[in-house]
């Protein structure tokens, strides 16, 4: 039994070291620019303030006094040049796309939002006088002892549904095409943390059973048992992944 653990628990310890290299990476990919710029800004204030300024040693070498002075001013103007070209960068390019953001931010806070009430409309199958928020997730997978998967719809949007389990399909479908159009109408402004989140939202155990059972024909005819053992624990897991999304993006959670 301690044998296993230890196998596990070197297991989850490569999972997160993984994570943790793809996560700097993710990162370094899309913040490469900024990480050059400021580091080109430091040796040009280096320069300034060690040739110009007199206010940091300068480097000893064995070059002639005229062929130092050359090379100075050389610095020198490299440096101004790249300052200059740095604040009509950081104020033609990063800081109207500072200003987008600030902007698209509540955009971005409505539409995590939105895929909240869409998560919990997945469950107002199971509802009856009792309506828990999304944040109490213990009083939410409560609700899926108040009624049998295999049970007929009650809701007039589900009519078309021969059973509970398919208007829980039909709202995950609706749910994951808005995730979707989330990702591709603000991938080029959303964080790589938000991004991260949405990724992992769509790749979510939940939608990858879906997938295959879809491409299994569609065949639903599974006992609750299976029903009750397959979907809550994955609607949970996708549930705890949202609120990662939700703080990242501002939401209350504590509304929802």
């Amino acid at each position: 039994m301690t044998k296993e653990i230890k196998q596990k628990d070197k297991k989850r310890s490569k999972s997160v070291f993984g994570y943790k290299i793809w996560r700097m990476k993710k990162w370094f990919s899309s913040n490469a620019p900024s990480v050059i710029l400021w580091s080109g800004l430091l040796l040009a204030a280096w320069a300034v303030s060690s040739i110009e300024l007199e206010l940091m040693p300068k480097i000893l070498c064995g070059f002639s006094d005229t062929t130092i002075n050359g090379l100075n001013r050389a610095f020198l103007a490299l440096a101004y040049s790249y300052i200059a070209g740095a604040v009509i960068y950081g104020m033609t390019v990063k800081y109207p796309e500072y200003r987008k953001k600030q902007r698209i931010a509540p955009v971005i806070k409505a539409k995590a939002e939105n895929l909240g009430i869409l998560l919990s409309n997945m469950n107002t199958e199971f509802r009856n006088s009792n309506n828990p928020k999304l944040s109490d997730i213990d009083a939410v997978m409560a609700l899926f002892t108040t009624q049998r998967w295999k049970e007929r719809c009650s809701l007039p949007e589900h009519a078309i549904c021969k059973n509970v389990t398919d208007g829980f399909i039909q709202d995950f479908r609706e749910f994951r095409r808005v995730v979707d159009s989330f990702i591709n109408d603000y991938k080029d402004i959303l964080s790589t943390d938000q991004l991260m989140y949405l990724e992992a939202i769509r790749s979510s155990p939940l939608n990858q059973y879906f997938g295959t059972y879809e491409k299994s024909g569609k065949n639903y005819n599974y006992s609750d048992a299976f029903y009750e053992k397959i979907f809550p624990p994955l609607y949970k897991d996708l549930i705890l992944i949202y609120y990662g999304l939700a703080m990242m993006c501002g939401v209350d959670l504590s509304k929802m």
